[in-house]
């Protein structure tokens, strides 16, 4: 946070009838609901949270007027302003400057996500995504297709390594190095889904 306290973040992505995102501050539990527009809606889940290049992002999100009635964008990424993401209207799009969203176009959910390199991998179900800083204010990122075919089966099931991230896919084992995205079990393809 702003005054360099530390902060560990919890979602376990428990949908609309579960618990809200929170944070632990080394001496108590809050939880987070912050504002994102004018209307008074708020970020009340998301599956994955990281920060990326001084903002903190929010990915696959349930979005509404509270956690109750929220919605999922489930190929959403949503960021908060550079800096603390807890100060005021750090996650409102209304305001210019401060956060926003970006959606990835496809209709499959976001499932996980690593960093290779200087730049985030985002595996959905069945494609694989790469968002890159962009340095501009208004548009900080920019999100490009890495594969069209390959994705990841869980939150869970990827692995970061030093010049790569390693995954398993719905299609065998996966290796993308934040250029490309390609199976490395092609020698062992008939004991891979054993």
């Amino acid at each position: 946070n702003n005054a360099n306290g530390k902060l560990f973040w919890v979602t376990n992505f428990s949908k609309s009838t579960g618990d809200p995102i929170r944070y632990y501050d080394t001496i108590t539990w809050t939880d987070f609901a912050p504002t994102i527009d004018n209307d008074g809606n708020v970020l009340a889940q998301a599956r994955i949270l990281l920060p990326f290049r001084g903002r903190f992002l929010a990915l696959n999100t349930w979005e509404g007027a509270d956690l109750a009635t929220s919605d999922n964008y489930p190929n959403r990424i949503r960021y908060s302003a550079i800096g603390d993401p807890l100060a005021a209207n750090a996650w409102n799009e209304d305001v210019p400057g401060k956060g926003s969203f970006l959606d990835i176009p496809i209709s499959e959910n976001i499932i996980s996500a690593g960093f290779v390199r200087d730049n985030l991998v985002i595996f959905c179900e069945r494609t694989t995504w790469q968002l890159r800083y962009t340095g501009q204010a208004i548009a900080p990122f920019q999100i490009d297709r890495i594969n069209s075919e390959l994705g990841s089966k869980g939150p869970f099931a990827s692995v970061l390594f030093d010049t790569d991230i390693k995954t398993i896919g719905n299609r065998g084992i996966l290796s993308c190095d934040s250029f490309s995205c390609k199976r490395i079990d092609d020698k062992i393809q008939n004991f891979v889904f054993d």
